[in-house]
């Protein structure tokens, strides 16, 4: 088999780049290899392991011709395990006229993946098809092309699967997400942040990053993003990563956010790389509805769950006493009955055992030395 002409590849190559950053990418591809191969119709299709018919990713060309090409092809053998990833016929086969509207089709096998066989199936009318030594050493010099082209293509479109799934699970999430990138830039809001960083609701935007709407806030953000950065900076392997902690003050005097801000599972390679993610809950919500089964795990009296549910909303113990038309010391006296119930020893550590439950708050997790939490 021949390698491509270093013209005729790197030409491609590059168009296909320069084509990667429209919508039509592989529309584009398909009508250069009908081009190229001299093909009336070319189709991208994969059949399973086991299964002998095609099914049509793309197509670009003559779409009559496309059920009679099908199912000329699904006569070409195919390795019958997934453990082997190879055609059992040789990637290029040339197939001749059957006597309908085909002259020939041209079986471009490419590399498989995912239990899946590619193929690109570039097909001739019968007056197009008189060259076809000439059309099979285009498709050899091509093939290598093609063939690490559309694995490429198969990664980054499973690569973008995944990423639409997790987004969309970050979308329908109750809690505003973030994900900054090395230089502390947002790369990723769901549509509850957007929210609080339109309204100015305890964050808001500051160039491509984002701050806290109250000075002393905005300073201990800034600082906990910076803390959790240098978290990716080479460090004993044994030290556990600390993701801090905080309220931010939200305007009209409405109970503040809850937020927590941890690194990222990876360290980033490059600069626009995911580096933090920040959680922040708004306690405007029935909060007590999404706690009363954790309290209810830690048998906590219903008296106790309001407690609870007061603190993790970002009041004071005080602010909590009052709200509950409780003494303080009577409100204190409670609290150490939650200690005991949860095995916390401080209201911080009672905060984030019981927000656990709904932002990813590690066992490692504190509040900023300024935070009241």
């Amino acid at each position: 088999m021949f390698m491509p002409e270093p013209s005729r590849a790197d030409s491609l190559l590059d168009a296909a780049g320069e084509a990667a950053t429209g919508e039509n990418e592989l529309d584009w591809i398909l009508l250069n290899c009908a081009d190229r191969t001299e093909a009336d119709l070319v189709i991208l299709a994969y059949r399973s392991f086991g299964f002998p018919s095609y099914n049509v990713i793309a197509s670009a060309g003559d779409g009559r011709l496309l059920g009679t090409a099908l199912a000329r092809v699904a006569d070409i053998p195919l390795s019958s395990s997934p453990l082997f990833r190879r055609w059992a016929e040789p990637p290029l086969v040339w197939l001749d006229a059957d006597g309908g509207p085909i002259g020939g089709i041209l079986h471009m096998g490419l590399q498989s993946m995912a239990e899946r066989q590619l193929a690109l199936i570039a097909v001739y009318r019968r007056e197009s098809a008189l060259a076809a030594d000439r059309i099979m050493q285009v498709a050899e010099r091509l093939h290598p092309f093609f063939s690490g082209y559309f694995r490429l293509w198969q990664l980054h479109r499973g690569d973008s699967k995944r990423i639409a799934g997790l987004e969309s699970a970050l979308n329908l999430s109750q809690l505003a997400t973030l994900i900054l990138d090395a230089a502390g830039e947002v790369i990723f809001a769901n549509p509850q942040a957007l929210r609080l960083l339109d309204a100015r609701d305890g964050l808001r935007r500051k160039g491509r990053s984002i701050a806290a709407i109250a000075l002393p806030d905005a300073v201990a953000l800034q600082v906990a993003i910076d803390h959790v950065l240098a978290q990716h900076s080479p460090r004993p392997r044994a030290e556990p990563r600390k993701s801090p902690l905080l309220r931010l003050t939200r305007p009209d005097g409405r109970r503040p956010l809850v937020a927590t801000i941890l690194p990222v599972d990876h360290a980033p390679g490059e600069r626009t790389d995911p580096a933090v993610i920040v959680y922040a809950l708004v306690p405007d919500g029935d909060l007590r509805a999404m706690l009363e089964p954790v309290c209810k795990l830690h048998h906590l009296s219903p008296v106790e769950t309001r407690l609870v549910v007061e603190l993790a909303s970002g009041l004071t113990l005080d602010e909590a006493a009052e709200r509950l038309h409780v003494k303080p010391q009577t409100a204190r006296s409670y609290l150490k009955q939650i200690f005991v119930k949860t095995d916390t020893n401080r209201q911080a550590e009672l905060v984030r055992v019981m927000l656990s439950s709904l932002l990813h708050i590690s066992a490692e997790a504190e509040p900023l030395a300024n935070s009241d939490l």
